[in-house]
């Protein structure tokens, strides 16, 4: 029994990893062999505001005890900083400078990959310990399985973006156009 736990913990770890990969890979590859400086606009500023306020709203709503707040802001500033800073830094030296598709990326296509993958891999999970444990959670499974759809939705349609803006950035060939050169 123990096993086939710990071989079911793989596979969703697997799976979460795969899935942020798909999304995110496209872009690390662009940015792979690239000598572009990181630039910073506006945008990208206004993205990291905005990030580090959903966690902030969330803590500062849910936590029971308020000398934990301040730990939990410090954690969630210092991740979303070094994520967005090592996003900013990649799409940068990908070639994206359009600001429409970095704000979009920052905002939507990021966080949709990191967290929309661990939630469309532990959702599953709960839909099927409700259905085995049967009962009368039929409203919250179909809230759930409708949850499921629109993350495997929303990883795709961000994985398909995180494509697009690559192929923007990028020449024909494959080589960035002459304007995004440093």
């Amino acid at each position: 029994m123990m096993c086939g736990g710990l071989l079911l913990m793989a596979v969703l770890v697997a799976v979460i990893v795969q899935s942020g990969r798909w999304t995110l890979r496209p872009l690390d590859q662009a940015a792979k062999n690239s000598t572009r400086r990181p630039q910073f606009t506006l945008v990208d500023f206004f993205c990291l505001f905005l990030l580090i306020q959903l966690p902030t709203g969330l803590i500062h709503g849910w936590a029971p005890d308020y000398s934990a707040i301040w730990v939990l802001d410090a954690f969630a500033w210092g991740a979303c900083g070094m994520t967005w800073w090592i996003s900013v830094r990649t799409l940068s030296r990908a070639g994206v400078r359009n600001p429409w598709h970095r704000g979009i990326f920052l905002v939507l296509a990021l966080p949709v990959a990191y967290f929309g993958s661990i939630a469309a891999v532990v959702l599953p999970v709960v839909l099927f310990a409700l259905v085995v444990e049967g009962g009368e959670h039929g409203r919250t499974i179909g809230l759930l399985a409708a949850i499921e759809a629109a993350l495997c939705v929303a990883l795709y349609a961000c994985g398909r973006f995180t494509r697009r803006i690559v192929a923007a950035a990028l020449g024909p060939d494959g080589s960035p156009f002459a304007h995004n050169r440093h």
